[in-house]
């Protein structure tokens, strides 16, 4: 009884199997399979999306990465056919005034971040050079009071002392190095999808930039 619930799944699991592959179809080449899944209207699909998706606030990296792989997937897309400018064309104010938002909404995002955390990178890079010059100033104050032997051992205990706030600085930096590159590069490929895909193709669509409500707050919080 056992075996037969067993083969009955796998018959089910099967057919599912079949039922992708017959709408997708077996291909061994990946080109092949977009350009299937091209034709199949995929590719309108994913500019639906991302031209539909209901974002008000961006408030983790979780978004700004999905926000990214559909755009990194659109472009692979159209790396295959090129006859799909057309169809991003035919939808380039919607196209235009969405990546205007989402701009928009990284840079608030930006700015919700480092208010959460308090401080800029400036500041703690600031901070880390105001530790070394106190430590070596301390080091120095021990030093003129103290013997050979214990000059050695107290300059051992302070390197220790400077290496832990060392690492702590730089996790610091390295965290906001990290999250200052994804921003970047979402907001680099925003601006590369509208230049490549609209206004490459129809000058006159830089015009649908003056749609943008807010137009100034949007330039504004991206700068800063």
């Amino acid at each position: 009884m056992e075996g037969l619930n067993t083969r009955k799944q796998g018959d089910r699991a099967g057919k599912g199997q079949d039922q992708a592959n017959s709408a997708l179809g077996d291909f061994e080449d990946l080109t092949a399979w977009k350009r299937r899944f091209i034709e199949l209207g995929g590719v309108g699909h994913l500019l639906d999306t991302l031209v539909g998706l209901q974002i008000e606030a961006i408030d983790s990296r979780l978004t700004l990465r999905c926000i990214e792989s559909l755009l990194a997937a659109l472009l692979d897309f159209m790396r295959v056919d090129q006859a799909l400018y057309g169809e991003i064309l035919q939808k380039k104010e919607p196209v235009v005034l969405t990546c205007m938002r989402y701009l928009h909404l990284i840079g608030l995002y930006g700015l919700q971040v480092e208010r959460a955390r308090g401080e800029a990178v400036e500041g703690i890079q600031a901070k880390r050079t105001a530790k070394r010059l106190a430590k070596q100033k301390m080091r120095q104050l021990q030093m003129a009071s103290l013997g050979n032997q214990g000059r050695r051992r107290g300059a051992a205990e302070n390197d220790k002392d400077s290496d832990g706030d060392e690492d702590e600085s730089a996790e610091q930096l390295n965290q906001l190095v990290q999250e200052f590159g994804e921003v970047c590069s979402i907001v680099a490929q925003l601006f590369s999808f509208m230049d490549r895909f609209v206004f490459e193709q129809d000058k006159g669509a830089l015009r649908i930039l003056e749609q943008y409500p807010n137009l100034q707050e949007m330039v504004t919080v991206l700068v800063l």
